[in-house]
């Protein structure tokens, strides 16, 4: 038994196998087998199944981003690793010069660099789903969503080894030696990233539609920062320091940083129960994605 939804939007045929139309109402209808629409552990395997088929595609959209990217701008690849550079930049002024007064257990320009570059690629995380509608190419070919997925996420992971140049070169500076913890510290920023990305899955179908949600997420972030061990460590008393505490991003972040430096270990439970959470929300907004993606395309006429 199928189901039987009528479609405004005639261009929907170009992106959806299943359209078919019908010659008598002349209306278009999406024929959706019970099977693939009911059923979200099918929908799941098939986007898990896509990352693997569409992993060339995937690259090829990669490495033309990349060239366009060089090409357009004189600085290049640069802008990458710029903005937190010159975030840190900021706030080591502002500390030097009495303005703010932070107290930290390693030099503070690799702690506020270092968070910085970590809040980025988790910003970069949520930039990877939740703008994953917006591809022109998306718009216009049966080209699954995955590819697009696959090809930001590839970004970020760039972003993060370009990242290390300025803290390779603080790390010589202040003759900091890497500790042994340091191995698995890119694991510790997979995990930040897929927080992120589970975050922007959910909120990426509202992103297509409402231009409102990309500015109330900049906003949202910018206020999270100040939230989070970023520019300054984890407050133990005072409103501002319970506030920190009960934020789901300070273990994530506190984790990466003690990896990276080799500090006081951090307890790993809150972290790992963290992204055992977003592993979880990124499965369910797979599956929001292709459950939207028709009803999207029905409301903005692509």
């Amino acid at each position: 038994m199928s189901s039987v939804e009528t479609v405004d939007h005639r261009k929907i045929a170009a992106i959806e196998p299943d359209v078919r139309h019908s010659p008598r109402s002349g209306d278009w209808v999406v024929y959706a087998p019970s099977g693939a629409r009911s059923h979200p552990l099918v929908l799941l395997r098939q986007s898990l199944s896509n990352f693997w088929s569409t992993r060339e595609l995937a690259w090829i959209l990669f490495t033309r981003d990349l060239k366009s990217q060089v090409r357009r701008s004189f600085m290049g690849y640069a802008w990458l690793f710029s903005g937190p550079i010159m975030t840190a930049a900021m706030w080591v002024f502002l500390r030097s010069q009495a303005v703010v007064s932070i107290d930290t257990k390693i030099p503070y320009p690799l702690f506020v660099l270092s968070g910085t570059i970590l809040w980025g690629l988790l910003r970069a995380g949520f930039d990877a789903t939740v703008d994953v509608y917006s591809s022109d190419i998306l718009k216009k070919l049966n080209v699954p969503i995955e590819a697009f997925i696959a090809r930001n996420l590839a970004n970020v992971a760039f972003q993060f080894l370009l990242a290390g140049i300025p803290l390779s070169c603080l790390f010589l500076l202040y003759q900091y030696r890497l500790p042994a913890t340091v191995l698995l510290f890119p694991l510790a920023v997979a995990g930040l990233v897929l927080t992120g990305a589970a975050a922007g899955c959910f909120l990426a179908p509202l992103a297509a539609l409402y231009g409102d949600i990309g500015r109330m997420t900049h906003i949202v972030f910018m206020g999270l920062m100040y939230l989070s061990p970023v520019i300054y460590p984890v407050r133990e008393t005072g409103w501002l320091g319970a506030l920190m505490q009960w934020n789901p991003f300070t273990p994530l972040l506190n984790v990466c940083r003690e990896l990276l430096f080799g500090g006081h270990a951090q307890p790993l439970l809150p972290a790992i129960v963290m992204v055992i959470i977003a592993a979880g929300m990124l499965a369910i907004g797979l599956i929001l994605l292709h459950v939207a993606r028709p009803h999207i395309i029905a409301r903005k006429g692509m």
